[in-house]
């Protein structure tokens, strides 16, 4: 029962995994605040086949023709780094910064008052679950006392020191003692299967 006391509930995990999310929240809207930077790269160039370029009629130059079939210019490239600042949203920044640490602190309230409750319901479960293998012990002396009754009652009545009546008082006893253990062996069994969901661990139990 060791490794069945340890907490495993879900509900808890689940809050865990919350407040790590808002955290994250958080973290990224201060972090929107400051300059974005980015960085940026383009290539690019002119190709141009069969190319015609004529200049005519022209005062004291006369007529001019120039023809190309091939003109291709060097690639050019461009590569920098950009940055980019908002500055204007100062108020918008600030309430979503303020609603990321209020649902922080929500979370946290939820967390901690789970935590609680299940500290509490694991504490009780527990101590139902010793008592309930207390009781076990109790019982199953009563049903050897009665046990022996029973035998020192049967051998009174063979001898003829009894009668039957109180050799059927000892045998009913007996009977009585018997059942009264297995129904606390049913509430020990009871009080661990509470224990285990208290924990949530009972299904990981009984698939093992």
């Amino acid at each position: 029962m060791d490794s069945a006391n340890q907490m495993n509930r879900k509900e808890l995990q689940a809050l865990e995994a919350s407040q790590k999310a808002y955290e994250f929240v958080l973290k990224k809207e201060k972090g929107a605040k400051l300059p974005q930077v980015f960085a940026f790269g383009n290539v690019s160039y002119l190709n141009a086949f069969g190319t015609d370029l004529t200049v005519k009629d022209l005062p004291r130059v006369g007529d001019l023709k120039l023809e190309s079939n091939h003109l291709k210019m060097a690639p050019n490239f461009a590569l920098g780094v950009g940055m980019k600042w908002t500055i204007f949203e100062g108020k918008a920044h600030k309430t979503a910064i303020d609603k990321a640490k209020l649902d922080i602190q929500i979370n946290e309230n939820k967390l901690a008052d789970t935590k609680e409750k299940l500290s509490l319901l694991q504490r009780k479960t527990e101590v139902d679950y010793n008592l309930a293998r207390k009781k076990i012990q109790v019982s199953n002396q009563q049903v050897e006392i009665a046990k022996n009754n029973l035998h020192l009652a049967s051998r009174q009545f063979e001898e003829g020191l009894s009668d039957v009546t109180e050799r059927l008082e000892a045998e009913n006893e007996f009977y009585k003692q018997s059942l009264g253990y297995y129904n606390q062996v049913l509430n020990q069994r009871m009080a661990a299967s509470e224990l285990l969901k208290a924990n949530g661990n009972l299904y990981q139990t009984i698939t093992k």
